[in-house]
């Protein structure tokens, strides 16, 4: 609780998922409070929001894929923000390169690499590093679609 005095957020990774192991909630809860556990999105389900000493704490997903996918989503336009600057997310338009089935009822962020005019849908699962270290950025599938056709555009968010 003393550290958090010297901050101005805080920001976890790891211990969100609610098992036996995962303290991350507990933690924050004992320390101040969780204003949210668990988010309708694919990868990165499992993110906690709350605060300690009126400082805003994240805990992010352990998988790599997801935890950077909720940092760019939830935390860097707010860090954006607490330094003064403007949203400086780069999104483009591509191509599909191929078919994309997404799971019905939750909004999902599926990371994709780019190739030339192409978005190439990487399907290893969040927890994959090599998911993480071959993408460029994701698409959001809305939580009302399940398939993506090839040849569809779609927007790419980048990381960073």
């Amino acid at each position: 609780e003393k550290g958090i005095e010297c901050c101005d957020i805080v920001i976890l990774s790891g211990g969100a998922s609610g098992g036996i192991r995962d303290l991350t909630s507990s933690i924050i809860e004992e320390l101040g409070e969780v204003k949210i556990h668990g988010i309708a999105i694919q990868p990165g389900k499992p993110t906690i929001i709350g605060l300690i000493n009126g400082k805003p704490v994240f805990g992010l997903p352990g998988y790599p894929t997801s935890c950077l996918t909720n940092f760019t989503l939830l935390v860097a336009p707010l860090l954006r923000r607490l330094i003064g600057r403007e949203s400086e997310v780069r999104k483009v338009k591509k191509k599909l390169a191929h078919k994309v089935f997404s799971v019905k009822g939750r909004r999902q962020f599926l990371p994709v690499k780019i190739e030339g005019e192409k978005a190439v849908p990487i399907l290893k699962g969040s927890g994959a590093v090599t998911s993480f270290v071959d993408a460029d950025g994701f698409i959001e599938v809305p939580e009302n679609v399940e398939i993506l056709e090839a040849g569809e555009e779609v927007e790419v968010t980048f990381f960073g």
